[in-house]
């Protein structure tokens, strides 16, 4: 999503939220890993850069460094990050759908994604496979999202589970992981 919506839905969830927490910006090289320490600042929650093969910690945030696709994987016993840099998808390198496509796999029913604000359809197809795993999925409204591009490919497939404005999904979030809908 867009910057602001990605550090407002952030901030407005506590710095205790234990569960890891996946980012994939369109941004080049340089910027990301200074997206992952304002995030970390913002937040009060550790956040950096995804490394290949990285253990995938619970509290965390991972950001899907510039010019990477970002996966989760389990390697032996230990959920991990995998990095790649195939094919860009939507002209987009990194693109959500390389992480919706392997954590739907993996997480399954468990996983909630959300789709904020963005310019064109990067992630539908990701989306698409969240859905066929039973995974629960978030977009963003269209009278608060900046460009309505990502979350509106969303909306129009029928594949959200609910259309929030932007002040209305951590709270969300939030309960669904209460009720035990989100990944453990």
């Amino acid at each position: 999503g867009g910057p602001n919506a990605r550090s407002l839905l952030l901030s407005d969830l506590p710095h205790d939220f234990p569960l890891p927490i996946f980012i994939v910006q369109h941004m080049p090289p340089p910027f990301t890993p200074l997206l992952a320490k304002h995030i970390a600042q913002d937040t009060g929650r550790p956040c950096r850069e995804a490394v290949d093969k990285g253990a995938i910690l619970r509290g965390h945030t991972y950001v899907a460094p510039g010019d990477f696709h970002m996966q989760v994987d389990k390697l032996d016993d230990r959920m991990v990050t995998r990095l790649s840099q195939g094919p860009p998808e939507h002209y987009c390198r990194p693109s959500v759908n390389p992480l919706f496509h392997s954590a739907a796999q993996l997480y399954g029913k468990s996983l909630l994604a959300v789709m904020l604000t963005g310019m064109g359809e990067d992630g539908i197809e990701g989306t698409r496979t969240v859905a066929e795993h039973g995974g629960y999925m978030i977009a963003q409204d269209e009278e608060t999202s900046v460009v309505w591009g990502m979350p509106a490919a969303v909306a129009r497939e029928n594949l959200a589970h609910k259309i929030l404005p932007l002040q209305q999904i951590a709270p969300t979030i939030l309960h669904l992981c209460t009720a035990g809908a989100c990944l453990t």
